[in-house]
């Protein structure tokens, strides 16, 4: 019975892991190539967790891409904007939020020739 529960919390543990691991370049072909002028919607959100506290950002961001190279390696301008919430809670429980409004910032990314795409 124990050997069971050790084997279930390792398997909880990696998989709980799984999500935290990035990588540097994506696989969008199905999306590509990407219209100039195109807003996309998504809802976002992230959490941190610091000793003494963490916080969480919820709401939703939109893509509007503004410009893109005409290269070999098309790179594409995308400016981001985004309205949400900020919560932040110590670590004894108490809160403090913030609300987000048309929080504007820009990215750009580079579709590379085997069709992936590295952001900048």
């Amino acid at each position: 019975m124990k050997n069971i529960l050790s084997v279930i919390s390792l398997l909880v543990l990696f998989i709980a892991l799984l999500p935290s691991c990035s990588h540097d370049t994506i696989a969008i072909n199905d999306y590509l190539p990407l219209k100039v002028g195109a807003k996309y919607k998504y809802n976002y959100s992230e959490f941190y967790h610091y000793i003494d506290g963490g916080y969480t950002i919820k709401g939703e961001c939109t893509w509007n891409f503004i410009s893109k190279s005409a290269d070999t390696s098309v790179v594409y301008h995308v400016e981001q904007s985004f309205n949400g919430k900020s919560v932040w809670t110590d670590q004894f429980g108490k809160k403090d939020s913030a609300q987000i409004v048309n929080q504007i910032s820009a990215l750009s990314f580079e579709v590379l020739n085997d069709g992936r795409v590295a952001f900048t």
